[in-house]
């Protein structure tokens, strides 16, 4: 046999990539199998290996379609209080620090750097200026000596990227792009309440109460009934996350999906009220007020005015609807704690509005007191898990600033804020446009928590939106004065 009847006898190269094909999928899986076999042992090595594959993933599908990943991130960051229960359920511990935690910020990363391709940094605004200031001051932060710790300050950090989606937002400043990642969020939110239903209804799953027993969270608690959180980390973010769903829901739901978007409504908002958080009430009436007043094209003041006008008159409501008397089973004392809380929301005994407005106060007059601030992870939970000082969040964002990052810090949130929620509320006015109402919506429901990265499902989304007002804004002057143009 010649040389050349070897080499015509020999695959040609479609062939062997064909055959490698083949044999790469069955032989991944029995790698992975052996791997994950060999982590069972451990929560810790579990979530570690569980990490790595989703950022393998992150990597793969963000350097090739940034878009699939903006939308896949919605749906696992509204997994991922349940994967992390999952993966340490009958484990004693899971370790003082979660790698499933860096996935989100890993991701914000990536499309980070996509964003920077669609020009996204090319033009300084005076919001995107503030940013950069803000995210000045953080880094600063993160190194304040008075926190007693530079790991803990480091740490801390993971809490703050997602500042970062504000650039994602300018990047993919699209109305269809935001308008299907939104519809992601309102889909996702449907599941997420009938299981937060299930667990007032049928009480919770084995991996559910392992951690409520084992975090010790004293907020879930209401009498002796325990406040659902359905598959998030907190009960705080689930209420959060319903209220952002109900918005999208009622704006973005096209016609012939109405009867769908009612339904979901229904669901999404008894949800919300068995949830027993008072908060996420008087801020969902807020940002309805806000809309139909931009829509009506009201001036801010008068948009104001009229939720401030609503939010008096809920007191009333809330003691008209109470009832006499209330059950002791776990949805008679979630009601009873919602309704009190509503109808009298300046009693000590039945609402916890005057105890936040202290801890605010008193963040604000600590930021005076240090004016450099005691570093940022005093106001997360790398503080304690990492050997920072016990100085304490505040509940609210401006006053964490001034704790965290002194007064450069409480003043360049103010600057954000101020500047942000102002030309979201002009644009809204000004376009009418779906995404434009939703996202004034989104940064009213979740005002006071833009800097808490601990509700990990809804931490990026106002600074992408902010992101995605200032775009539209900076795109309409240019065509405005570009028409105005002799």
């Amino acid at each position: 046999m010649t040389a050349t009847t070897l080499l015509r006898a020999l695959p040609r190269r479609a062939q062997l990539t064909h055959w490698l094909e083949r044999i790469a999928i069955p032989t991944g899986v029995v790698l992975v199998s052996l791997v994950a076999g060999a982590m069972v042992t451990s929560p810790q090595l579990l979530r570690i290996g569980f990490a790595g594959v989703l950022t393998v993933t992150v990597i793969g599908l963000g350097t090739r379609a940034p878009r699939p990943l903006l939308y896949g991130l919605v749906v696992w960051l509204a997994a991922l209080g349940m994967v992390r229960r999952l993966l340490s359920h009958g484990f004693s511990s899971g370790g003082p620090a979660d790698p499933l935690l860096l996935v989100a910020p890993f991701a914000l990363l990536i499309l980070v750097m996509a964003a920077n391709e669609r020009g996204a940094f090319q033009t300084r605004t005076r919001l995107s200026t503030a940013m950069m200031a803000l995210i000045t001051v953080i880094g600063f932060g993160a190194v304040n000596p008075l926190q007693g710790s530079l790991v803990a300050g480091l740490t801390a950090l993971v809490f703050f990227l997602p500042l970062c989606a504000f650039w994602v937002g300018r990047g993919f400043a699209e109305d269809s792009t935001l308008r299907r990642m939104m519809l992601v969020y309102a889909i996702c939110a449907v599941p997420a309440a009938a299981y937060g239903l299930l667990q007032i209804s049928n009480g919770f799953p084995s991996w559910d109460q392992e951690w409520i027993e084992r975090s010790g969270y004293a907020a879930l608690q209401v009498g002796d009934a325990v406040r659902p959180f359905s598959s998030f980390s907190s009960a705080s973010e689930y209420a959060v996350f319903l209220s952002i769903a109900i918005l999208a829901w009622g704006i973005l739901a096209r016609r012939f999906a109405r009867p769908v978007s009612i339904a979901a409504i229904a669901l999404l908002s008894a949800s919300v009220f068995y949830q027993s958080s008072r908060g996420s009430v008087v801020s969902l009436l807020a940002a309805v007020a806000l809309i139909v007043a931009a829509k009506r094209r009201l001036s801010l003041g008068m948009a104001i005015t009229l939720a401030v006008g609503i939010l008096a008159l809920l007191p009333l409501v809330a003691g008209r609807f109470a009832p006499a008397t209330y059950g002791t089973d776990a949805k008679s004392q979630l009601i009873q704690h919602q309704l009190e809380g509503l109808a009298n929301p300046f009693d000590a005994e039945s609402s916890t509005a005057s105890a936040h407005m202290s801890l605010i106060v008193g963040g604000i007059k600590e930021g005076f007191r240090q004016p450099l601030g005691h570093g940022i992870s005093t106001i997360t939970i790398a503080g304690k898990k990492f050997g920072g000082s016990l100085v304490g969040g505040t509940e609210a964002d401006a006053s964490n600033a001034a704790v965290a990052m002194g007064l450069p810090g409480l003043l360049a949130f103010l600057a954000v804020f101020w500047i942000g929620f102002g030309q979201a509320y002009r644009l809204a006015r000004r376009t009418q446009s779906p995404m434009a109402l939703l996202a004034l919506g989104v940064l009213t429901v979740t005002a006071n928590q833009w800097l808490n990265g601990g509700r990990y499902a809804v931490a990026f989304l106002p600074w992408l939106l902010l992101g995605f007002v200032d775009r539209r804004t900076e795109d309409l002057d240019a065509s405005e004065r570009a028409e105005a143009a002799p």
